[in-house]
This record gives structure tokens, sequence and C-alpha cells, in this order.
């Protein structure tokens, strides 16, 4: 099957479902879509494959919320900016991770969805 054909069928599935567009194809989806690049649903996702995405995706952009807030700060140390900051944005990048991942899966399986290679 097309991916876009795969998508369409997916976002059918997805709408019959009764859950809410914004949970089932969110902002950073349709923004991948527009630039070309076909991804697939979360919901129809493997747990680590978004785990990792998602993971990353956070822990990048709050590590760099943190940076900025610490080097706009007065009480700045070196050592607290590329010692613990570092790890600090590992950790919530994969506690979210595990939490999104946790939750499309929890939905895949309450609404009994199949992977995005099975759907049909």
């Amino acid at each position: 099957m097309m991916t876009s054909t795969r998508r369409e069928a997916a976002l059918r599935l997805l709408e019959t479902t009764g859950m809410r567009k914004s949970s089932y194809a969110p902002p950073g989806v349709h923004l991948l879509w527009r630039l070309g690049i076909d991804c697939p649903l979360p919901h129809f996702a493997r747990f680590w494959s978004v785990l990792v995405l998602s993971g990353v995706y956070f822990g990048i952009f709050w590590g760099l919320l943190m940076w900025l807030f610490m080097w706009l700060s007065s009480a700045t140390s070196k050592s607290l900016l590329f010692g613990s900051l570092p790890l600090a944005a590992c950790f919530a990048g994969g506690f979210f991770g595990l939490g999104m991942a946790t939750y499309y899966a929890y939905g895949r399986k309450k609404y009994q969805l199949p992977l995005w290679n099975e759907l049909s």
C-alpha cells in the first residue's frame, strides 16, 4: 500500500475511535508531513521508536531551554552548565519518551489498532 494511502486509512480508522484529532495526529506529525517526511502516526508506531524519537526531541529542546535560563541567570557555574545540565536533559528526555510511548501503546491496545506495517 502506498504510504499516503496508508496514512489516509490510518486517519479514517482513528476518526472512528472517538479520540480527539490533536491526540491521534499531533502537530509535530503534521509538520513532518508538510516537510515531505511521510512518518507513521504515533498510535501505529512501535513502542521503542516512539520512546526514542519523542525522548530525543524533548531532551534536546528541554536542555536548550534549561541552558538558556541558566545562561540568563547571574548564578551560572561552568561545572553546572557542562556537567549536570546534559545529564538532566537526558533524564528529562528519557522520562518524557517513556511516558509518550506508554500513552500511545495503551491507546493502540485499547482501540485494537494494528502496527503501521500491518495496516491495510
